[in-house]
């Protein structure tokens, strides 16, 4: 610990400022990744809702019964 404030004190400040910029950008980079996981889960349950649903209307509109939608929806 004092080895790492003894390296701090002496850094210089354009040094600070470069490791203190080389984290804010890898936090950044951490939340921009983030966000990205979400809106990618989002897509891929929109995509999923609407493939249910499309299945579920095409059946409705051949005149299947409920249970058989839900035999096809889901099957197993």
């Amino acid at each position: 610990a004092q080895r790492g404030q003894r390296r701090r004190a002496e850094e210089t400040d354009k040094q600070r400022d470069s490791r203190l910029s080389a984290m804010l950008q890898h936090a950044r980079e951490r939340r921009l990744n983030i966000i990205e996981g979400q809106n990618h889960h989002q897509i891929q349950t929109f995509y999923a809702a609407r493939t249910v649903l499309n299945r579920r209307t095409k059946l409705w509109r051949n005149g299947q019964s409920l249970s058989e939608m839900r035999r096809v929806v889901f099957p197993g």
